[in-house]
């Protein structure tokens, strides 16, 4: 053997076990971390929703029970040209992520569990539902994929899910790109006999069929880690730790107050240097002139209705100019359902000032039942603070502070809330794709015979806390959908607002870990879904 022939085995020889060594020193490293279990579940869910994908589609189309893309895409020309065939009556759900994550069942099979199979289930075998919706599905993708579904086969009812995350681009990812100019052969209903498998479905002969495959494909190609995904993703996040990013450390924040629209978020927003008694207040600093910003708390019910209530609270200023509106800002909602904002002689000068009070006693004709309160600086720039907040109902004589963390000193222990927020270029677009989708399904409405109804997804919603930080776009946006839907005969069904926050979860690693998910919701939240479309969609 030449000399350096050695000397390339030698080097080849000392790379691998360099290599090796590093590998066990990073596994090792890997399973004594406590959260190693996080980033395993991260990679399974993973390899559910991609090894899987095609084992699944294989059994679906064995069974005659193609109602859905395991792909995302991938593979939608074998999906469309091969949709259960079926005399019932037909539904179809299209949209994206919303309409099939289930974020609490990250199983091969939860897909039986999501919005579409409980909208199936709630009929009693008289419908089929098709949910042709994908993660991160486009505008553009929605208009060739709803045009194909229906060079195939007519529905009944079609429901178009439009929200603002999914208005942002057009692009349209290969798998759509391929059938964009296909034409598709039409299946007719008579053509669709019953048939007895698919009417006696073998759910568990799926799950194996799937399971089996999935287990084979892995092992095939499993090298070294039996969870080496889930290593990479723990290398990468400690990497970050160690350039002073940790995605671990949970901030602090003040218990029972957000903050919307505003320089500061709910950690950075609760501030030390000043305040007025105790030892921190809530920040509002505003460059922007347009923006509406807010420190908002919990609604609070009293124990006992009253007719009375002491409401006030102090703020400070520093070079206010221009607001709309600042001030303290109380929602009543009263005995009998109606409810009321008031903020009539609680607002506060502009300019530059000390900590000043405003106090006012109001006197109403009927019971209050609870109190929300906020603190607001709409329009306008500059920076204010706010401290010692209250809301004192009177009986007999005036009562305590009901008001939660009312001198802003404790620290809440609430999860929180990965918010959205865009750009005004951004929810330019929004709106611009989003009139474009209406527009497309009043054009599909007219010249086709089923139902046509345009759906706009729930989203994270608290009282104090949106999935949507900029409150005041996702309200033009659904006034804007319900102004379109009624141009285009198409009715707009509003879930915005279905679900509350028992229904998310919060993220189990990375850099937002702890804090709640805010667009995708569990299997309780895809039964509410399910049950709200039903009752809007039948007279």
């Amino acid at each position: 053997m030449k000399e350096k022939h050695r000397l390339f085995l030698f080097q080849f020889l000392l790379t691998f076990l360099s290599f090796l060594a590093l590998a066990l020193l990073f596994s090792a490293g890997f399973y004594k971390d406590p959260d190693s279990r996080n980033y395993v579940l991260a990679e399974k869910k993973i390899a559910n929703l991609r090894e899987s994908s095609s084992f699944v589609l294989d059994a679906l189309l064995k069974q005659n029970e193609v109602t859905f893309d395991p792909t995302n895409g991938v593979s939608i020309e074998t999906v469309l040209e091969n949709l259960k065939c079926s005399p019932k009556r037909k539904i179809l759900l299209l949209g994206s992520s919303q309409l099939v994550t289930l974020n609490d069942d990250w199983s091969a099979d939860n897909y039986l569990r999501r919005v579409d199979k409980k909208l199936e289930s709630s009929y009693e075998e008289e419908v089929v539902v098709y949910n042709l919706s994908m993660g991160g599905m486009t505008i553009a993708e929605k208009k060739i994929v709803l045009d194909k579904a229906q060079q195939v086969m007519d529905f009944d009812k079609i429901i178009v899910s439009i929200g603002p995350y999914d208005c942002r681009e057009i692009n349209v990812r290969p798998g759509i790109e391929q059938i964009e100019n296909k034409l598709f052969g039409h299946i007719e209903k008579e053509d669709c006999a019953p048939m007895e498998q698919s009417f006696n479905f073998d759910i568990e002969k799926l799950n194996s069929e799937i399971e089996g495959g999935v287990k084979k494909w892995l092992e095939k190609r499993l090298l070294f880690f039996e969870n080496k995904g889930a290593i990479k993703m723990w290398t990468e996040e400690k990497a970050k730790a160690l350039k002073g990013n940790k995605p671990f450390y949970r901030p602090k924040k003040a218990l029972s107050w957000r903050t919307n629209n505003q320089k500061f978020n709910d950690v950075t927003g609760w501030v030390e240097d000043v305040f007025r008694s105790g030892r921190k207040s809530l920040k509002i600093t505003k460059e922007e002139v347009k923006t509406n910003a807010s420190w908002g708390g919990f609604k609070v019910d009293l124990e006992k209705p009253t007719k009375k209530i002491v409401l006030g609270g102090w703020s400070k200023s520093e070079n206010v100019v221009k607001a709309k509106l600042y001030c303290l800002d109380f929602k009543i909602d009263f005995v009998d359902g109606s409810n009321e904002w008031i903020y009539q002689g609680l607002e506060f000068e502009e300019g530059t000032n000390d900590w000043t009070k405003r106090e006012r006693v109001f006197q109403f004709d009927k019971e209050i039942k609870s109190i929300t309160p906020k603190m607001l600086f709409y329009q306008g720039t500059g920076t204010v603070w706010f401290d010692d907040i209250y809301a004192r109902p009177i009986y007999s004589k005036v009562g305590e502070n009901v008001i939660l963390n009312a001198n802003v000193e404790d620290e809440s222990n609430i999860k929180d809330v990965h918010t959205l927020k865009f750009e005004d270029e951004v929810w330019d677009k929004i709106f611009e794709n989003a009139q474009d989708m209406v527009d497309y399904v009043g054009k599909m409405a007219s010249k086709n015979a089923g139902e046509y109804y345009v759906l706009i997804p729930p989203i994270y919603n608290s009282e104090i806390k949106k999935g949507y930080e900029q409150d005041f776009m996702l309200q033009q946006f659904k006034e804007q959908l319900d102004k379109a839907c009624k141009n285009n005969n198409v009715q707009l069904l509003d879930a915005n607002g279905l679900l509350d926050e028992s229904h998310f979860i919060e993220y189990e690693s990375g850099s937002r870990k702890g804090m709640i998910e805010p667009l995708h919701f569990g299997t309780k939240g895809h039964e509410k879904l399910a049950r709200y479309i039903k009752n809007n969609i039948e007279p």
